[in-house]
């Protein structure tokens, strides 16, 4: 497959056109083109993210060979390409709900990826008033079932009896306890960002 990083520079708005014009013009591919637009609406490295300090004694990930720069050009190609294509072939509105719907990321996924989806999402939407609340539900949706998560997880909590736990050993609780409450701080963080994120639109 042909990514977005392989394709020069110069050339990369006149690619992007292309399938744009493929797209409206033969409509056995648009279902196909407007799935690979929505690719480029997942980031693949966080734009937001502090610079790593060297002096860091966490764990080296080590990053795709893509720049910020690149991957903020990427995404709104990708963006502005996929309003074109609604803008002049209004049959495509159901193919990009539906594929709008399958690209979701998973709520367990990185946060960033997320939340930069649901972003992209809301600007959409507000370009595409005709789909603008299909696309809003579904993010709605999203955010009350991390909500659900956290809220389910904190009242399993609530319920747990210390007394329950005085022959258990301290280092055994600690290796049951600290996966779910990092989830729980994960989750909550996601939920944090993308309330910010919504807020912010609205």
């Amino acid at each position: 497959a042909v990514t977005w990083s392989s394709i020069p520079h110069p050339i990369l708005s006149q690619f992007v056109t292309l399938l744009k014009e493929i797209a409206v013009t033969h409509v056995y591919h648009t279902k196909v083109i407007i799935e690979r637009f929505f690719n480029g609406l997942l980031p693949i490295v966080d734009i937001y993210a502090p610079e790593e300090n060297e002096n860091s004694s966490e764990a080296v990930i080590i990053q795709p060979s893509i720049t910020v720069e690149q991957q903020k050009l990427f995404t709104n190609l990708s963006r502005e390409a996929i309003v074109d294509i609604i803008s002049r072939l209004h049959t495509s509105q159901e193919a990009v709900v539906e594929i709008a719907f399958k690209k979701f990321p998973h709520y367990s996924g990185p946060t960033f990826k997320f939340t930069e989806y649901i972003k992209q999402l809301i600007l959409i939407a507000e370009s595409c008033p005709d789909i603008a609340q299909d696309l809003w539900m579904k993010i709605v949706d999203h955010v009350l079932q991390i909500d659900a998560i956290i809220s389910k997880s904190v009242a399993s909590n609530a319920k747990f009896d210390a007394g329950d736990s005085l022959f258990a050993l301290e280092e055994e609780n600690m290796t049951i306890d600290s996966p779910i409450r990092q989830r729980e701080i994960d989750l909550t963080n996601k939920l944090d960002k993308t309330m910010i994120i919504i807020l912010s639109r609205i």
